[in-house]
């Protein structure tokens, strides 16, 4: 219907396309590349950030261990001497209870006893002081430290999403370069058909020249005798026919070679672009390396991060624990036992030893028994008069802290 031109001129259109399309690849291509600079600069931004934060934390975890050494390891040792002092005290106390002379009814005998058992209450009023002194700077060191994990731990957090943030942004890249490279392999494999198309067709174009030249050179044989009988038209139509098909043929081959050539370009061109885009791909994928080689190591400092804030959290409200009820001790208090118990006291005595590992040290009625038959004796301290300065120690008691619980500083 439309000619043999007709499928030329298609292909010619086809190819005349094509740079167009070059164009927007190329503007795709380029923007991809742009946003991998773009990426290579945030995931290096992120590199120091992220060296940073783990250098906060080695901070902060030596600070962790500088508090349990230099602070909770001496508030330890001072309230191992109160307990001890507490036992002998109930000890002495009840040792007297048992004897001739405390049961005695002589006035002066039982001035004695409190002459023998009055300097072992003091020593203890004194000691709860020290103590006191010890587990609150402990505990106030302590919530700070806590509060200094809590917002490293913000950090690591929010250092986490921009690091699953750029994940996805990379799949993404990829799935573009992959789409990009996909289509240019489509043209290049269509750019190969239409070469080879041409190619064939100049085949086909020179076989009919060459049979239309051998068709003329038989028919120049017979030359002379036609022009005698066509007085000379013989040749004109002899020759006419295959003298157009010879051009034809070779308008053919023109055109043909043109878009055998025209197609080569395209095909190194597009190898030039497939170079340059599995080049984008192979950055994409080493960034994709680096960025989750990122997330895990931040994970897993998070993760050391939060053992060792659980850790800090424990020794605040143990160590608060401890201190209001040797700061009651310390003060003067007429209600120690509607306040704080002997159980309690023991109890937290207990969890600072465990967590201090030092457990193993708790002996005595405290620990092996009923601590309830201690209650008399930490009335008896506590009711006692002050020592030097006890009193200054007066506004502390009431003013409790809150106690801290995991998700606190979140």
């Amino acid at each position: 219907m439309f000619g043999s031109e007709f499928p030329r001129t298609i292909r010619e259109i086809w190819l005349a396309m094509q740079p167009r399309v070059e164009t927007v690849e190329d503007a795709q291509i380029s923007a991809l590349v742009s946003s991998a600079a773009t990426m290579q600069q945030d995931i290096g931004n992120a590199v120091d950030r992220c060296t940073f934060l783990e250098r906060s934390l080695a901070t902060l975890q030596s600070e962790s261990n500088i508090l349990l050494t230099q602070d909770a390891a001496p508030a330890m040792d001072t309230l191992l001497v109160l307990v001890n002092s507490i036992e002998s005290l109930h000890q002495v106390t009840q040792d007297q209870r048992t004897s001739a002379l405390l049961t005695s009814r002589d006035p002066t005998s039982a001035f004695a006893v409190v002459q023998v058992r009055a300097p072992l209450v003091t020593a203890c009023k004194s000691q709860s002081r020290i103590v006191f002194a010890h587990f609150q700077s402990l505990s106030e060191k302590a919530r700070n430290l806590t509060q200094k994990f809590s917002e490293l731990a913000t950090d690591f957090t929010f250092e986490i999403s921009r690091a699953q943030e750029r994940v996805e942004r990379l799949q993404n890249m990829a799935q573009l370069a992959k789409t990009l490279r996909n289509g240019v392999e489509s043209r290049r494999e269509s750019w190969h058909g239409q070469k080879a198309t041409a190619e064939e067709h100049i085949q086909q174009a020179r076989e009919t020249i060459r049979s239309a030249e051998r068709k003329r050179d038989s028919a120049e044989s017979a030359r002379v005798v036609r022009n005698i009988f066509t007085f000379g038209l013989g040749e004109v139509f002899d020759f006419f026919d295959l003298n157009e098909e010879i051009e034809s043929a070779e308008r053919t081959v023109a055109s043909a070679e043109q878009n055998a050539h025209a197609c080569e370009q395209s095909i190194q061109r597009a190898m030039a672009t497939l170079q340059r885009i599995n080049g984008e791909v192979a950055r994409l994928n080493s960034f994709g390396h680096t960025v989750h080689a990122q997330e895990t190591t931040l994970q897993a400092s998070v993760t050391h991060g939060q053992a060792l804030r659980t850790r800090t959290i424990d020794l605040t409200n143990a160590s608060l624990d401890v201190s209001l009820f040797v700061g009651t001790l310390a003060a003067r208090s007429e209600t120690l036992a509607v306040h704080h118990t002997a159980q309690e006291f023991a109890q937290g005595v207990l969890n600072f030893g465990r967590l201090m590992a030092s457990d193993g040290r708790l002996n005595g009625l405290l620990v092996q028994h009923d601590p309830g038959v201690l209650q008399e004796t930490l009335d008896m301290i506590a009711q006692s008069g002050p020592v030097s300065d006890v009193a200054a120690l007066g506004h502390f008691i009431g003013a409790q802290q809150p106690r801290l619980a995991i998700h606190d500083l979140m």
